[in-house]
């Protein structure tokens, strides 16, 4: 499976902390899934010419907040996203009826955290800018570092993570790999094909912007 998203953007916030501009945010996610008895054995990727096509400063957002560019925070600005927004690898074993167990992680990806990224959910695609609270809830989903495990039982999910809770720094083309600082944990019941709930366990880090989300 594979999804890409283009969107030529005439900017335009107003007032004195606005301004005009023409943007193209983007981004590419391709999926692979082999199955082999009981195992069924993937990969993600997830890439984005942001870098490039919107730039370092990324663009004007009123209100947006999140990250950092040479030291300094951004401001009314929506961050370019790395051009590695996910490369993972994941390995999912049927132990017996309706439960499985999943071993996931790579250089980039997104721990068990928060909500999923808007960039992953069906309702938001046709959104063209970030949600002001993109970074608050999303601020992990690209993790240079993570390593997840998750049991499934019927309607219920329960995952945990370690990864590294470190923001990216301000070069967007290469991976920023540290040390596996953070860790959290999540729950899901699915009542229904149409409905999912979610309980966020509490996240530990030595210096992580986790603990914020």
């Amino acid at each position: 499976m594979q999804d890409g998203v283009v969107f030529g953007l005439f900017n335009h916030q107003g007032g004195p902390r606005g301004g005009d501009e023409f943007v193209v945010p983007n981004w590419w996610m391709g999926v692979w899934t082999r199955d082999s008895g009981p195992n069924q054995f993937g990969l993600n990727a997830m890439f984005s010419l942001d870098p490039a096509t919107v730039g370092k400063i990324g663009y004007g957002e009123i209100f947006q907040v999140g990250e950092a560019l040479d030291g300094k925070p951004l401001i009314d600005r929506q961050h370019p996203h790395d051009f590695f927004m996910q490369l993972a690898a994941s390995w999912k074993r049927s132990i017996g009826d309706r439960t499985f167990l999943t071993i996931a992680g790579g250089p980039s990806g997104e721990p068990t955290l928060g909500p999923v990224a808007f960039i992953h959910r069906a309702s938001a695609a046709g959104l063209v800018m970030a949600p002001l609270g993109h970074h608050t809830f999303d601020s992990t989903h690209v993790s240079f570092g993570v390593v997840t495990a998750a049991l499934e039982r019927g309607r219920w999910v329960f995952e945990g993570s370690v990864f590294n809770g470190r923001e990216p720094d301000d070069e967007r083309w290469d991976f920023d790999i540290g040390a596996l600082d953070s860790f959290a944990g999540r729950v899901w019941f699915r009542p229904s094909e149409a409905w999912e709930v979610s309980v966020q366990m509490p996240v530990a880090s030595r210096r992580s912007r986790a603990v914020t989300a």
